[in-house]
This record gives C-alpha cells, sequence and structure tokens, in this order.
C-alpha cells in the first residue's frame, strides 16, 4: 500500500488540477495502472475467482464500448510514454527519499514515515 500511495502522490504532484481536455480522472487512473505494470511488473496468472469477476460485473453503459477513447461524452486521456517515464522516475526519486526517512523500531515492529 505504501508505494501505491506514494504512486498516487506522485502522479497528484505531476497533475494537480484535472481538465476536461487532457489530464483529467482517466488519465489519472490510465497512468497509475501503467506505472504499476511498469515498477512492478504483471502477474498473468489466473485466479478462480476470474471467472466469476467476467459474469458479475458488467459495464454500467455497455452501448458505449464501442466509442472509442470517450465515455459519457468525456474524453478518456491516454498515457503519453514521456509522462510516463516522467512518472516512473519520479516515483523512483520519491520512494528512495521516503525509505530514507524512515525509522524502524524492533521492539515494536513500528514503522514511521512523513507524507
Amino acid at each position: 500500500m505504501f508505494d501505491f500511495v506514494l504512486l498516487a502522490a506522485v502522479v497528484h504532484d505531476f497533475a494537480p488540477m484535472y481538465t476536461r481536455l487532457d489530464k483529467n480522472c482517466y488519465w489519472a487512473a490510465n497512468i497509475l495502472m501503467d506505472s504499476c505494470i511498469a515498477i512492478f511488473g504483471l502477474d498473468n496468472s489466473i485466479s478462480p475467482e476470474d471467472d466469476n469477476r467476467k459474469t458479475k460485473y458488467n459495464p454500467i453503459d455497455a452501448h458505449l464500448e464501442k466509442i472509442s477513447r470517450h465515455w459519457k461524452g468525456w474524453k478518456v486521456s491516454h498515457t503519453t510514454p514521456e509522462d510516463l517515464s516522467f512518472i516512473i522516475q519520479g516515483y523512483k526519486k520519491a520512494h528512495t527519499l521516503k525509505i530514507s526517512e524512515v525509522e524502524f523500531s524492533s521492539s515494536k515492529l513500528l514503522f514511521i514515515t512523513k507524507f
């Protein structure tokens, strides 16, 4: 969770204000997912729950699936290689800095850091 929260903070610092046509919530979700895959890798293993998810969760607006790059009129912004590279570098720098600030208490197994 620590890594994901730190990554989300880096994305927020990169684009703190959403815009309708460029860095919107779809862009943020895409860059978070693309960054997670680039940093931590992708696990393609199959779990028994995968088949249940396919039948349990249907798209909210199935008729909109055919409309490319838009959802309810909003432009879905995709990750650019430049943005992804910047976010990954920013995450690595932030991770190194935060880890250096962590205090370990062996008696209580307490980890303390400041965000």
